[in-house]
């Protein structure tokens, strides 16, 4: 799988699979800090989690700007 997203031929595949992947992982981030907000009633647990999340976003982000950036700029 991580052959597919380092050498992937077609950016589009590996811009979609990148993005659903973070977009399922930010919700398991999510439910975790809520569960952890709710059985130990504390707000921090899910600052935390929404932290991670953006985190997790931004690394994605970069990552796919950085493979994409012959793409962007017309090479």
């Amino acid at each position: 799988m991580s052959v597919i997203v380092r050498r992937g031929f077609d950016p589009n595949v590996v811009v979609v699979f990148m993005e659903d992947l973070a977009a399922v992982t930010g919700v398991l981030i999510a439910s975790a800090g809520m569960t952890l907000a709710h059985l130990y009633n504390q707000p921090f647990w899910d600052t935390a989690a929404s932290g991670c999340v953006a985190g997790l976003m931004g690394i994605v982000a970069a990552y796919l700007i950085k493979s994409n950036i012959p793409s962007l700029v017309g090479k």
